[in-house]
């Protein structure tokens, strides 16, 4: 199950690794990823792990350039584009399927909300009116898509897609893969705050109050994952109303 399906619970949180830093045990890998901070704690580095951080670098900017919709020449930019039907590679085509799937239990998870997306500017602190924003609201729906195995996606209705609430997860346990088929037994991969932990060692947890920074809950994991999500950090105030980054489709 990919972890960023857990990204609607909200939580006014943020994590705070408590006994994952470097240690004569473990080692850090620190990387500047899909605009954010990224950190890779290998247990017991076997051998010599040079080389390693720019193997992770490349692999995570793979899938980025799959699943970014910033990108012109992504592959998701490619399928926003398309205008009934198009094959995809086989990450595109689980994450879709995936994100349908979530939406059939939840419909509040939906991935074709990128034409509300674009009508909000954040920077600017610029509302839409109800006019622009029922326009934008009639062209979201994700009963406009179809999945077809083994990697086709169509659109039932025009569609463009947004999968930052899924894809990062799904990237985090790719890393994951990609770090146990290096005969990496045990770690963390943390990308922005959301994280998975892996191997038979149990990792200390801290959630951590975003507005004092105190520690709320320590939690003790091992083969699992954890994200938070709120809207503490991307939000903007006008008129006395305070709109966040999550959108409600």
């Amino acid at each position: 199950m990919f972890i960023s399906i857990l990204k609607k619970s909200i939580f006014p949180v943020l994590l705070l690794l408590l006994s994952c830093g470097p240690t004569n045990s473990s080692q850090v890998i620190s990387l500047e990823v899909l605009g954010t901070r990224a950190h890779i704690t290998i247990a017991n580095p076997l051998g010599n792990t040079a080389g390693l951080k720019e193997e992770l670098q490349s692999f995570i900017q793979s899938k980025n350039r799959i699943f970014s919709r910033y990108l012109e020449d992504s592959e998701l930019a490619l399928l926003n584009r398309a205008a009934k039907e198009m094959h995809v590679s086989r990450d595109l085509f689980k994450v879709i399927q995936a994100s349908l799937a979530i939406s059939r239990i939840t419909p509040v998870f939906d991935i074709t909300v990128l034409p509300l997306l674009k009508i909000w500017d954040f920077k600017q602190k610029l509302v839409p009116d109800e006019k622009t924003l029922a326009r934008a609201l009639s062209q979201t729906g994700w009963r406009g898509l179809e999945v077809q195995e083994p990697s086709l996606i169509i659109k039932r209705q025009p569609r463009e897609l947004d999968l930052g609430g899924i894809a990062k997860g799904y990237i985090i346990d790719a890393v994951k893969e990609f770090l146990l088929g290096k005969g990496i037994n045990a770690g963390i991969v943390e990308i922005g705050g959301d994280l998975a932990v892996f191997g038979e060692r149990l990792w200390r947890v801290g959630i951590t109050d975003p507005g004092d920074k105190k520690p709320l809950i320590a939690l003790s994991l091992n083969n699992t994952s954890l994200v938070t999500s709120g809207d503490y950090e991307r939000f903007f105030e006008k008129d006395g109303v305070v709109y966040s980054h999550i959108i409600d489709p």
